[in-house]
């Protein structure tokens, strides 16, 4: 993405200090999200503009005199479309009540590795992780199922994962050929008609504003297009602006714009913004137009607020662009920012345009702003606008700002996250002697709802800062007080909903009763947090997006050969978090399109939302899986296929070869995340490598122990300067021995045990020989005294038919030989793992 937020978090010190005294109705305030990766786009920086447009200062394309065209009024949905709802109702199947014994499970040669306290763990809590360290989900997956013919359990990780990745490739897409291309056309136009109106303005009062105005654009159109064509004088006059934002040199106050300070590392373009000269011009010039603020109402008695807000918003109102009038050009592009990073706060040109109305009327001209009667009004009437939560600017570092109410071109994030940690923080939270200066990434699940958040919380202390416990109860109201319009307005909305979701208590005494046994464990409810907060970082970072899709990958069955069907497979039971990713993604292709967004930007984007649009509709049909088996329905072959399917946008309808290690194939899954700053710490989360999960489950009428994969979550507090970046992280998490895990981890994951790969067999599943199990002797019945029909050669094929029998002291298996063939001659040979290899394909 935008990783817009990134900067927010890590760099906005204010942001953490500015808090209000009882958190407000929050609007569709969000958390933080996702966004791309490094290096996903090679595209040229556009041309100057000139070479295809009007000189600056043309009017060519501008409204005719008259009424003003009102903006469009916002959308109350991003696509129109509606989510799944999932009614809990009593958990249906008894098959895996606890405690457990294992030795009943149908494969429990699979826990051969676990130590025995870990297996006590296991029948005592129905699952386990084991900090395996692994590199992939979907290397879990392949092991796990395909390779061997284990139930796989498919987790809510996995998901989250598969979702970051495809957002991963999509939005640098999206970006480069779609929202930089349109904001440049966007800009232009309105420059350009502020500098038409500089003439008449020119001795009046409203001269020096509209200078600023046209300062303000030329200086955002700059950033965006290194290349595009000023005047000579505007050029000089935001030279200087320009440089002190590419200094990136940290916080001063601006040689443009009176009274505004930044803090200019914002600008230094983060990830895969920084590898991509067009992606850094675009990261810089939508940094500028969502940090820079106007304000309107300040409490400052010597206080003079500008009409630069009401001149940019004329000139918008006029001004059309190549898609059509700019009003609706800006709020395609503003609703799919605020969809895809979260609604900002701050009063913007629709607001501002519906108070000129009301004060001016809607025959206002450029100079009709300065009449004093009318600017008065418009003044009293945006102090009954709700009063900004976010600044920019260090200015108002400790101050008040519950009446300052400030105006951006385009809408600044504030995420519900955010929000949350800003609000748990000094001056909130503590005392002057002992102030909280830094959060926790534990306080986002909290306040979601976790007890086993709010019971690491208390173990680390934080209950010893002064008003702790009154902040969280006041922020849980608040965030239990958004309906679902505003949980469903935005990517960070949904995603952190998802986590909502997972976190919430599963036990029988908060209706837990619709979950399994393992569900209702204290032990999971820390699994369940490991994986929300594990998610939430990594939407925090942007994850490396390969410029390239992974190579053609082949099954080891060969082209035509009879192949095994999918190996039985289990879906996390928490049918609300599939549900609401499936929105997400389903809402983020619709919107795209509806808003014109992605037809004009190419072939290339329109096939990444499909995508998009597919993994939404995957998502769904997991829900619809997880909802089948809370009822206690049985999954059939068509649902192990979907379960079985790769989630990951890069191995989408497709298997990694056999032989070809699937890490180097897919992003890697270490990253780390900056959380949030102070002026001399930050907080950093990181994901290490995917832990192995066990958990017990009921399938075909028997207890299976199915194998998924987790995060693994870390959370630090260091100096500013010495912050963790994410290639050294990746060399940390590959030390021996690995990173200490945090110490609420522990509930869940124990770290002696290692994975064993056992091969299933199983009925209907096709098998090659291996060299080792060359002149395999295939017996007219089960009994090692029975005639020989056959012995088999290395690479010749079977499928199992029947069994298992025991007899003689060894498990027989009924085979079909030759499957490919449809050869009706069948057989009995003894079961022994090296002397089969399953096959299976796509």
């Amino acid at each position: 993405m935008f990783k817009r937020w990134v900067l927010f978090f890590v760099i906005i010190v204010g942001i953490a200090c500015q808090v209000i005294p009882t958190p407000p109705p929050l609007k569709s305030t969000p958390a933080a999200w996702i966004t791309p990766s490094i290096a996903s786009t090679n595209a040229p920086l556009p041309q100057p503009l000139a070479s295809a447009t009007p000189a600056p200062g043309t009017r060519s394309t501008a409204l005719p005199p008259g009424e003003l065209p009102p903006f469009p009024s916002p959308s109350t949905s991003f696509a129109g479309i509606e989510p799944v709802a999932w009614q809990p109702a009593p958990y249906t199947p008894v098959l895996d009540s606890l405690p457990l014994s294992l030795e009943q499970t149908a494969n429990f040669a699979v826990i051969a590795g676990l130590s025995s306290r870990e297996r006590d763990f296991l029948a005592q809590n129905g699952f386990l992780v084991i900090h395996s360290r692994e590199a992939q989900f979907a290397q879990i997956r392949q092991q796990v199922s395909l390779y061997y013919g284990q139930p796989y359990y498919l987790t809510s990780d996995a998901a989250y994962h598969a979702l970051h990745q495809a957002l991963s490739q999509t939005l640098p897409v999206l970006e480069s050929q779609a929202l930089h291309p349109r904001m440049l056309e966007l800009i232009q136009a309105v420059l350009d008609e502020v500098l038409a109106d500089l003439p008449q303005v020119q001795g009046t009062d409203l001269e020096a504003d509209a200078q600023l105005a046209a300062a303000y654009l030329a200086v955002g159109l700059r950033l965006l297009d290194p290349q595009a064509a000023l005047p000579a004088d505007l050029e000089a006059r935001i030279a200087p602006q320009v440089a002190q934002i590419m200094s990136t040199e940290g916080v001063q106050a601006s040689v443009l714009i009176p009274g505004f300070q930044d803090d200019y590392r914002a600008y230094r373009p983060v990830d895969h913004y920084r590898s991509d000269p067009q992606l850094s011009a675009y990261y810089r010039g939508l940094t500028w137009f969502q940090r820079v603020d106007f304000r309107l109402v300040d409490p400052d008695p010597v206080f003079t607020p500008s009409r630069l807000p009401l001149i940019i918003t004329l000139a918008l109102r006029r001004a059309v662009t190549p898609n059509g009038p700019a009003t609706q050009e800006w709020s395609a592009l503003n609703e799919a920012l605020s969809f895809l990073a979260g609604q900002g706060d701050d009063a913007d040109p629709r607001q501002v345009a519906a108070l000129m109305d009301q004060s001016y009327g809607r025959s206002v001209t450029i100079l009709s702003l300065s009449d004093s009667p009318n600017w008065g009004a418009f003044l009293n009437l945006s102090r009954a606008l709700p009063p900004s939560q976010i600044s920019s600017s260090f200015s108002l570092l400790f101050g008040d700002i519950q009446n300052r109410l400030t105006w951006r071109f385009l809408s600044q994030p504030l995420s519900l996250d955010t929000f949350i940690l800003q609000n748990l923080v000094y001056e909130r939270v503590g005392s002057f002697d002992n102030p909280r200066s830094l959060p926790s990434g534990l306080d986002i699940p909290a306040v979601l709802g976790s007890p086993a958040a709010v019971q690491a919380l208390q173990s680390s202390g934080a209950n010893e800062y002064a008003s702790y416990g009154e902040q969280l109860s006041r922020l849980q109201a608040a965030i239990g007080a958004q309906n679902q319009a505003q949980w469903l307005s935005s990517v960070p909305n949904l995603w952190l909903s998802a986590f909502q979701a997972q976190a919430a208590p599963k036990d029988a005494s908060s209706g837990g009763a619709a979950f399994p046994p393992y569900m209702r464990t204290a032990a999971w409810s820390y699994a369940d947090l490991n994986s929300a907060l594990a998610g939430w970082a990594e939407l925090k970072h942007d994850a490396a997006a390969p410029t390239r899709t992974s190579p053609t990958a082949t099954a080891n069955g060969e082209p035509g050969q009879i192949v095994s069907g999918p190996a039985p497979g289990y879906v996390e039971p928490n049918p609300t978090v599939f549900y609401h990713l499936a929105y997400l993604a389903r809402s983020l292709a619709d919107g795209l399109r509806q808003r014109s967004l992605s037809g004009a930007a190419g072939e290339e984007l329109d096939s990444l939302l499909e995508n998009m649009q597919t993994l939404g509709q995957r998502f769904q049909s997991l829900g619809d899986i997880a909802a089948r088996q809370l009822a206690g329905l049985p999954l059939l072959p068509e649902h192990y296929q979907v379960i079985q399917t790769p989630l990951e946008p890069f191995q989408a309808g497709q298997f990694a070869q056999i032989d070809r290690p699937l890490a180097s194939e897919l992003p890697p899954v270490p990253v780390m995340s900056d959380i949030l700053a102070t002026p001399d710490q930050v907080l950093q989360a990181g994901l290490g490598l995917v832990d192995r999960l066990y958990v017990v489950v009921p399938l075909e009428g028997r207890l299976y122990i199915a194998q998924g994969g987790v995060y693994s979550y870390y959370e630090f507090a260091h100096p500013l300067d010495k912050q963790i970046s994410n290639t050294r992280w990746r060399e940390v998490v590959l030390d021996t021995p690995p990173p200490a895990m945090l110490p609420w981890a522990t509930n869940f994951v124990l770290p002696e045990g290692y994975p064993v790969d056992v091969l299933a067999f199983r009925p209907g599943d096709v098998y090659r020989i291996t060299k080792t199990g060359n002149r395999l002797n295939v017996r007219a019945e089960p009994s090692s005294s029975a005639a020989v029909l056959r012995q088999l050669k290395t690479g010749e094929y079977v499928r199992i038919i029947a069994g298992p029998t025991q007899a003689g002291g060894f498990t027989w298996w009924q085979m079909q030989l030759d499957p490919q063939l449809d050869s009706q001659v069948l057989g009995w040979a003894v079961e022994n793992p090296a002397w089969y290899e399953r096959v299976w394909g796509q």
